[in-house]
């Protein structure tokens, strides 16, 4: 029993998670043993936790990855004669996401 309720959450989190490819799996799970709905939801919510902090953890991990990149662009405008909201416009305009969005706030 336990082992259904665990594929059905996890089944159900891939099909909010990723979209509806796995719908079909999870519908035909459901209509086997209707009651393991509610003992998949803490799966669901472990897996959807899971995925948010997995998720928070990469972008992290690409924004340190682009501090260094962000710098470098930064002195060299400034070398160049821009002005600092310039030399912000210019970098935030060649770099991607998450650095691009975290220079939109400043």
């Amino acid at each position: 029993m336990y082992l259904i309720a665990f594929s059905l959450g996890t089944v159900v989190s891939l099909t909010l998670w990723l979209g509806m490819e796995f719908a079909w799996l999870a519908i035909f799970i459901y209509l086997k043993r209707p009651e393991l709905l509610f003992a998949a939801l803490p799966m669901h919510l472990l897996v959807k936790r899971y995925a948010k902090y997995y998720q928070i953890k990469k972008e992290a991990k690409l924004l340190d990855e682009q501090v260094g990149q962000f710098l470098l662009l930064l002195s060299q405008t400034l070398r160049a004669g821009m002005s600092l909201d310039q030399g912000f416009r210019l970098v935030e305009s060649s770099l991607e996401k998450p650095i691009q969005e975290e220079l939109r706030l400043i």
